[in-house]
C-alpha cells in the first residue's frame, strides 16, 4: 500500500483550526436586492435614511455577532442618530478594550488628566508600552456618507458595504474583519431623508431633476462641512463626540460628490497648499492610502481617477482636515455625479477641449473617454475606494496605532522647547458667552483646557489667578496653534516648486491664487476675544485642569436677549444657507423669531407684526423673482 505523508499539512490544519471562530448565523441576511426590492445603485431609486437604518438593523440582527448599531445622538430635525461598528464577533466584544486601548494611544498617556490636577502630572504612556498596546490593538476605520445630502451615491454605497463586510468570506475580506473596527456613519440623516423624497415624489415627471426649495437640513446645509471645527449643528457635535471623546479612530474617510470634470472620482494626494501645522507623517499615511486607492481603480479597469487638482489641505473646518489635526489620516474623495439617481451619457463634445487629448498624467494615469454614467457607476467606485482604504488599514494596523502615539508624544515634547506655547485668556472678556462657547468648543474637540491658580506673566502683562489657559503642550498641540493663531494665506506664484510638478520652477503672474475655501479663521479674532500668546512654556506656569463642560454634551446657556424684539427673517423658496445661519444665530440667542415667506411679505402690514426684519445675503434678483419657471 502507497504510504502518504501528512506531516507537511499540519502547519496549515492547525493553523485553519486556529483562525478566529466567525461563522455567518443560521439564517443568513437577506441580499439587498431582496431587502430593498431593487439593487444598490439602480437608475432612479434613492434610499431614505429610515430605510437605510432597517436595513442596518436587519444586517446586524443576522450578521453572527459581525455588526451592530448603536446611538449617537439627535439630529436637528429629531431623528434617532445611529451608527454600524462592523468587526469579527470577536472584536465587537471587546470594544470598550479596543476603544480605551485607542484613547491611550491617541493621548499618549496612561491616563487623562483630571480636573484639578496639575499641567503634567499625568503620567507619560513609555515607548515599550505603548508598543505593546499598537501589537495587542484593533485599528479604527470611520466612514461617513452623504454629509452632502444631494451627493447621494455615497449613501448608497454603504449599504451594499456593510453588506459586504458582513457576508465577505474572501481572504481580504476576513483580514479587514480581523484587523479593523469599521464605523458606518450617516452624517446628515435629515438631508438624506429629505432628498431621497424630494427625488423619488418627481422621478419621471419633467421635474425629475428639479432642485429642493428648501435646506437639506435643519439650518446649514452644505455648509455643514464648514463646521467641524466650530460644531454647532447637533449632527456635526454627534460626530466631533464620537471622534474625539470615545473612538479615536486611525483613519477617517469622508465621501463626497463631485470630481471636477470630466474625472471620475478625485483622490488623496491633496493639492496645495498644505497647512503648516498638518503632520508630515499624516501627510504620508494620506499620500499611501491614496496611492492604493489609484492602484486598485486601474486593476479593476476603472478610468478616471485623479488627484490633486482642486482639493487643497488648507482650511481645518471640513470634517476631514479638522481630523489631521488630530493626528489621523484624512481621505477625502469626491465622486462624479450627474444628477442624484438619473443617468447621463456623456459624448466626445461634452468633454471639455482641454481634456479632450486624455492625456495621461503623474496622477491621471487612466483618462476618462465619456459614455454613461449613472448612479450604480459611482456606487462601484465608492466600494473600490472605501475597500482600498480598508484593505490598508489593515495591512498597517499596529503602524497606524503607533503612529497616533509618536505623533501625540512629538506635540507634547516639541511646545515645551519652542513656542507658541498656548494662549491665555484673561477673565473680564468683553463677552464671556463668547469664551464659554469657545471652551465648549475645546471639550468636544478634545482639547485641555487650564485655569491658573495663582497670577502669572505672561505677554509682557502680568495675568491674573482665574486666567484659562490653552497650551500647545498636548496630544493636539498642533490643532490649538492651527486655531488660535493667525493664518498668512501663502502666495502660491512664489512656489510653483513646490506643486507644478514639473522638473523646474516657472514663474506664475498676475493676481494670487485664490484658495479652494476659506483662508484664514482665527478663532480668538472671529468671536471678538483677548488671547495673549504664552511667551514660556505651560509647565512653569500655577496651571489647573479645568472639567470639560459636561463632556461637550451641551452648549453653553446663551445670554438673554438684548431686548424682546419681534423678529421677522425673510426665507426664500430657494434654500439660502444665510437664512439658515441667521435662524440659528437667533434661535440660539433666545430671540422669537417668525420665518416670513413670500406670501406673508406680499400680505403687508409688517409694521404691526414686527420689530425688525432680517434680509439673508441674497441678490435682488433672487428676491424679486425667485426660481425660473419650470424650475421647481
Amino acid at each position: 500500500m502507497r504510504q502518504v505523508r501528512v506531516l507537511p499539512l499540519l502547519p496549515a490544519l492547525l493553523g485553519a483550526l486556529l483562525l478566529p471562530a466567525a461563522p455567518l448565523p443560521a439564517q443568513d441576511p437577506m441580499a439587498p436586492e431582496a431587502f430593498f426590492g431593487y439593487p444598490v445603485g439602480a437608475d432612479y431609486h434613492l434610499t431614505t435614511y429610515e430605510r437605510a437604518m432597517e436595513w442596518f438593523d436587519h444586517l446586524a440582527a443576522h450578521s453572527g455577532g459581525r455588526m451592530r448599531v448603536l446611538e449617537m445622538g439627535v439630529s436637528g430635525m429629531g431623528r434617532p442618530h445611529r451608527y454600524a461598528v462592523i468587526s469579527s464577533p470577536a472584536n465587537l466584544a471587546r470594544l470598550p478594550e479596543y476603544r480605551e486601548l485607542a484613547r491611550t494611544l491617541s493621548l499618549a498617556r496612561s491616563q487623562e488628566p483630571e480636573a484639578g490636577e496639575a499641567f503634567g502630572a499625568a503620567g507619560r504612556l513609555a515607548p515599550a508600552q505603548a508598543a505593546r498596546l499598537a501589537r495587542e490593538g484593533k485599528a479604527i476605520a470611520w466612514i461617513d456618507v452623504g454629509l452632502h445630502a444631494t451627493e447621494a451615491a455615497p449613501s448608497e454605497h454603504a449599504l451594499q458595504l456593510a453588506y459586504d463586510l458582513v457576508t465577505g468570506e474572501d481572504d481580504r475580506t476576513r483580514r479587514i474583519r480581523e484587523e479593523v473596527i469599521t464605523l458606518l456613519v450617516f452624517p446628515n440623516p435629515d438631508g438624506m431623508t429629505l432628498v431621497a423624497e424630494w427625488y423619488m415624489e418627481h422621478v419621471g415627471t419633467e421635474l425629475e431633476e428639479s432642485r429642493m426649495p428648501w435646506l437639506y437640513n435643519r439650518y446649514v446645509g452644505h455648509d455643514n462641512n464648514r463646521d467641524s471645527y466650530n460644531v454647532t449643528q447637533e449632527e456635526v457635535r454627534s460626530v466631533s463626540r464620537l471622534q474625539n471623546q470615545e473612538w479615536f479612530p486611525n483613519v477617517v474617510y469622508n465621501h463626497h460628490q463631485t470630481a471636477p470634470f470630466p474625472t471620475r472620482i478625485w483622490i488623496p494626494p491633496y493639492g496645495e497648499p498644505t497647512n503648516p501645522n498638518k503632520p508630515g507623517e499624516v501627510i504620508r499615511w494620506e499620500n499611501l492610502i491614496g496611492a492604493a486607492m489609484g492602484m486598485a481603480f486601474d486593476a479593476e479597469g476603472k478610468p478616471g481617477a485623479v488627484s490633486r487638482v482642486s482639493f487643497d489641505a488648507w482650511y481645518p473646518g471640513f470634517m476631514t482636515q479638522v481630523v489631521t489635526h488630530h493626528n489621523i489620516p484624512s481621505i477625502l474623495t469626491e465622486t462624479a455625479l450627474h444628477y442624484l439617481a438619473t443617468p447621463r451619457e456623456y459624448a466626445l463634445q461634452d468633454i471639455p477641449a482641454e481634456w479632450r487629448t486624455f492625456d495621461k498624467s503623474a496622477f491621471y494615469t487612466a483618462p476618462w473617454t465619456g459614455g454613461w454614467w449613472r448612479i450604480g457607476d459611482a456606487v462601484e467606485y465608492c466600494l473600490t475606494a472605501s475597500k482600498a482604504v480598508l484593505d490598508v488599514t489593515a495591512r498597517y494596523r499596529e503602524e497606524m496605532l503607533l503612529s497616533k502615539y509618536r505623533l501625540a508624544v512629538a506635540n507634547l515634547d516639541r511646545f515645551e522647547r519652542e513656542g507658541p506655547f498656548g494662549w491665555a485668556f484673561p477673565p473680564g472678556q468683553r463677552d464671556p458667552f463668547a469664551l464659554a462657547e469657545l471652551l465648549d468648543k475645546f471639550a468636544l474637540l478634545g482639547v485641555e483646557v487650564y485655569r491658573a491658580a495663582q497670577g502669572f506673566e505672561a505677554g509682557g502683562r502680568s495675568r491674573p489667578a482665574g486666567t484659562i489657559v490653552v497650551p500647545t503642550s498636548q496630544p493636539f498641540g498642533g490643532f490649538v496653534k492651527t486655531l488660535l493663531e493667525r493664518q498668512v494665506y501663502p502666495d502660491l506664484r512664489t512656489k510653483t516648486h513646490l506643486w507644478q510638478g514639473i522638473p523646474r520652477r516657472v514663474e506664475v503672474g498676475g493676481e494670487p491664487l485664490r484658495p479652494y475655501d476659506v483662508a484664514g479663521w482665527t478663532l480668538p479674532l472671529q468671536m471678538g476675544l483677548d488671547a495673549v500668546e504664552l511667551d514660556v512654556p505651560a509647565s512653569r506656569l500655577p496651571l489647573e485642569r479645568m472639567e470639560p463642560a459636561d463632556g461637550g454634551a451641551r452648549p453653553p446657556r446663551p445670554a438673554p436677549p438684548a431686548s424682546p424684539l419681534r423678529v421677522g427673517l425673510y426665507a426664500p423658496w430657494q434654500g439660502s444657507m444665510d437664512e439658515g445661519w441667521l435662524r440659528w444665530i437667533l434661535e440660539h440667542h433666545g430671540f422669537p423669531l417668525t420665518v416670513l415667506r413670500n406670501d406673508r411679505v406680499r400680505a403687508g402690514e409688517l409694521r404691526r407684526d414686527f420689530d425688525a426684519i432680517v434680509l439673508p445675503s441674497l441678490g435682488a434678483q433672487a428676491i424679486l423673482e425667485g426660481n425660473r419657471a419650470g424650475q421647481v
